[in-house]
């Protein structure tokens, strides 16, 4: 069912016989035109609204909680598990199967960003909170022959102490043990992340981190503890490699995973 605008005389479609019989009655124009046409009338369009607003059978009215119940249960199995269209998948799958691996991974380095800034200061829940139990554990492994407990400290050694040729020892020596006062002003222990130059005792964090209470605690004790041993202390945020940088030094064997990372890895990748 086809019929012409009387506007700008296009040709518009109809599957629904009763919406193209309204149509010709009433002479009505295209989507393209009926919107200009409104853009033309904005008094009109604003009389109409207050018009309607008063003829909304809804209006300040709520389902009552046995409505809701019962529209809950309505969508309970709908779309979860297999009738959902995500089921298995992520965003990197669909990417990687439609654009191609080079595509996908700069896609993914955007969201991954977009996240990021969405995440920064107030915005971040766990801003000025102490860090959950655990969330220190990082994707360790080897590069070359050097031994790193995240991507954090392989970035730096790589960017850093490679790139500038410093000489450096890891800060996970019990001579290097630092201690620090938490919130309920118990002592704790931690480990720096590298001893540099055996002058810089240097902690890699993301600046968004810089503020928070535990990363405050631990910098404190960590000042104190190079006064009295000569150091100077440093926390710096470099910036972790992209994925692909990551995936280019693993494909050359540059770097191994442990055992358990290793193998989270190849199920990302699928590259067993």
């Amino acid at each position: 069912m086809i019929r012409i605008c009387p506007i700008c005389e296009k040709e518009i479609k109809y599957k629904n016989p009763i919406s193209f019989k309204k149509s010709l009655q009433l002479n009505k124009p295209c989507m393209s035109c009926s919107s200009s046409e409104r853009a033309n009338r904005p008094e009109e369009i604003k009389k109409n609204r207050e018009r309607n607003l008063g003829r909304q059978t809804w209006l300040n009215k709520k389902h009552t909680e046995k409505s809701k119940n019962k529209i809950r249960n309505s969508l309970i199995g709908r779309f979860s598990g297999e009738k959902n269209s995500m089921h298995g998948k992520t965003y990197y799958d669909i990417w990687l199967k439609k654009y191609g691996k080079e595509i996908a991974d700069i896609k993914l380095k955007e969201l991954k960003e977009k996240k990021s800034l969405k995440m920064m200061g107030n915005l971040n829940p766990m801003y000025n909170k102490p860090s959950p139990v655990g969330s220190g554990n990082g994707w360790s492994g080897w590069y070359k022959n050097w031994y790193f407990r995240s991507i954090r400290e392989l970035s730096f050694m790589i960017k850093v102490i490679e790139r500038f040729n410093l000489n450096w020892e890891t800060g996970e020596l019990k001579k290097y043990k630092i201690e620090y006062f938490d919130d309920d002003n118990k002592i704790k222990n931690y480990f720096p992340d590298f001893i540099i130059n055996e002058k810089y005792v240097v902690e890699c964090k993301p600046k968004k981190l810089w503020k928070s209470r535990n990363v405050v605690n631990k910098k404190n004790g960590a000042i104190i503890f190079c006064e009295k041993n000569d150091y100077i202390y440093k926390m710096m945020d470099i910036g972790k490699l992209s994925d692909l940088e990551i995936f280019n030094l693993h494909k050359n064997k540059k770097i191994k995973f442990i055992e358990k990372y290793e193998k989270k890895y190849n199920e990302r990748y699928n590259n067993n």
